[in-house]
């Protein structure tokens, strides 16, 4: 048991009570058909507690993000650059992660989100 497993328990919690659950897409790219001249794409959905909120001052002044990009502090899971958000019937695509993780431990993440 680490250290940190204390915090990753406080954080799960917290995010499964303030958060919404969120339908994510992960698309992957399959084999090459020569026949038909196309990649064959598979397409796996999970679901996981999120809470969203908003950019600051201080996040903002590198450039990397732009104008109505979300903030989503998700729970702890292996999210990939590329993969998809439902937010408000809307589908945004993870630009960039952050994990929260001291030493081996995973806490959450913190995703930007794009339109």
């Amino acid at each position: 048991m680490s250290f940190y497993s204390g915090f990753r328990d406080t954080a799960s919690e917290l995010i499964a009570q303030f958060g919404v659950a969120r339908i994510f897409t992960n698309n992957q790219q399959g084999a090459y058909n020569p026949d038909t001249g196309v990649h064959a794409n598979t397409a796996s959905t999970y679901t996981k507690k999120c809470v969203q909120g908003d950019f600051t001052a201080q996040d903002r002044a590198d450039g990397t993000i732009e104008s109505g990009d979300i903030k989503v502090i998700a729970e702890a899971f292996s999210y990939e650059k590329g993969d998809t958000v439902s937010i408000d019937s809307l589908d945004y695509r993870i630009v960039n992660i952050r994990q929260i993780k001291p030493a081996d431990t995973l806490l959450a993440s913190i995703l930007q989100v794009r339109r």
